[in-house]
């Protein structure tokens, strides 16, 4: 029989392991709290590729993040070890906020429910863009009574949600980013980029009992990981439509964190209506032979300068925006956008060099432009209005996918559904592969509303 303390310090993020685990026990939490690298398998030297996040202090004690509790506990227990927790959190002055927002929606009273479930309250809610995340999150705030910050990656982000907790809470919020620092005494929404600078130059963070990380599929990022392995708080809500990664970091996610609590999809919330219904088009192109392996180059000849297949996209536009639609056509790269910019009519282009991309966007979000081409809509721009997406950027990224489908999914009156166009890309074996998992990835999220017929 072994006896195993796990502590947790008020004045750190994580759990230490006091005592002798059996060797082969101590392999299985190694395991589970760990990942390899992508292309690790590639890797010349002594280092496996392995990242741990269980790793061993100056004082010769096993440490782990505070978000993987659930996980050592549940490995402890299949093997019979016997252990007890000391926790110690922070003390917080409770505030009683108003809410003035709207009554929440069934699912989004069930996420609130499973919350309070969590260990430490804490953990992730998966919600499509457009179900709610930041009046889930603002409400968790209100029900816990508690001093928040969120956090979050983008600048418009920062305004947005500065305007939400106005409008549902009644507070003016701090802001932290954007070339401002003003902490507020009862809740901050702060920019990561800012946040890191402050970590890297050993400057103190203010400190909230309830720490939000909006769209938290970035926390693995080394800047946003060290951001929240640097604050204290009790609670911890992760929101994001896509919790998860593709170089196989997802577990410094929950370990920032907690475990999934909640996972909302968007198939339930077009069924009942809480999201426009999507329409997927398949383009079948003709084929571009491309005699290359080198990704770039074949990138380049079969997406950003196929003449054929923007030829197609703009055709589509042309079409979708004589429907009456406004027509969101979204690419990777500055010079695609710039391209097709020069074959569709009355569009505009903008990019993260743009200088009056937030004159832009408004002018799309209140219709005065039916058709807006960007590398930029991926995530955290709120326009219901846009009820079509072309797809032309390719590659095979389930985030960046579906994160930008997210934005033409937004309800608002009198938008029953949203078309979303992306292309069949042969020709050469890597577009091939990529279009097939993008289509994989589609049905994986919106299940029975993709056409599998090709």
């Amino acid at each position: 029989m072994f006896l195993i303390t796990i502590t947790k310090p008020s004045n750190f993020p994580f759990y230490f392991l006091n005592g002798t685990l059996p060797d082969d026990v101590f392999t299985q939490l190694d395991i589970a709290l760990s990942y390899y690298i992508k292309d690790h398998e590639f890797l010349t030297g002594d280092w496996d590729g392995r990242v741990r996040l269980l790793q061993l202090s100056n004082k010769g004690n096993n440490f782990f993040p505070i978000g993987l509790i659930e996980k050592v506990e549940s490995i402890l227990i299949c093997n019979n070890i016997d252990y007890k927790i000391q926790e110690y959190f922070n003390t917080y002055k409770e505030y009683d906020f108003n809410w003035l927002g709207f009554e929440l929606r069934d699912y989004q009273v069930d996420a609130i429910n499973c919350l309070q479930q969590q260990r430490n309250q804490s953990g992730i809610v998966s919600l499509p863009t457009g179900a709610g995340k930041t009046l889930i999150g603002l409400y968790w705030a209100y029900l816990n009574k508690t001093p928040f910050v969120v956090i979050v990656h983008r600048k418009e982000l920062l305004y947005q949600w500065k305007d939400e907790i106005k409008l549902n809470l009644g507070i003016d919020a701090g802001i932290v980013g954007d070339g401002v620092e003003e902490w507020g005494d009862i809740c901050t929404v702060a920019m990561v980029q800012t946040l890191h600078q402050k970590v890297k130059n050993k400057k103190p963070l203010i400190n909230y009992p309830l720490v939000i990380f909006d769209e938290c599929h970035t926390i693995p990022a080394d800047t946003a990981y060290k951001v929240a392995m640097s604050f204290l708080p009790k609670f911890r809500l992760g929101l994001s439509a896509t919790p998860y990664r593709e170089d196989n970091a997802d577990i410094k996610i929950f370990g920032a964190i907690g475990l999934l609590s909640k996972t909302i999809t968007p198939e339930y919330l077009v069924e009942n209506g809480y999201l426009a219904k999507p329409i997927f088009i398949f383009q079948k192109l003709p084929p571009k032979v491309i005699y290359s392996e080198d990704f770039n180059t074949v990138y380049v000849k079969g997406i950003v300068e196929n003449e054929e297949r923007n030829k197609s996209i703009a055709d589509w536009a042309t079409k979708l925006v004589k429907d009456g639609r406004s027509v969101y056509i979204h690419t990777d790269r500055i010079k695609h956008g710039l391209l097709l910019k020069k074959m569709i009519p009355n569009s505009m282009f903008i990019s993260g060099q743009s200088t009056n991309r937030q004159e832009i966007i408004k002018m799309f979000a209140t219709g005065e432009l039916s058709c807006l081409i960007s590398t930029l809509l991926k995530e955290g721009v709120n326009i219901p209005s846009m009820d079509a997406l072309i797809y032309a950027s390719g590659k095979k990224s389930a985030v960046a996918t579906i994160q930008t489908i997210g934005r033409v999914l937004r309800p608002q009156v009198g938008k029953n559904d949203a078309i979303i166009i992306d292309f069949k890309d042969n020709g050469n074996r890597l577009l091939l592969s990529h279009y097939i998992q993008r289509k994989q990835n589609y049905i994986k999220v919106f299940g029975k509303l993709v056409n599998t017929e090709e």
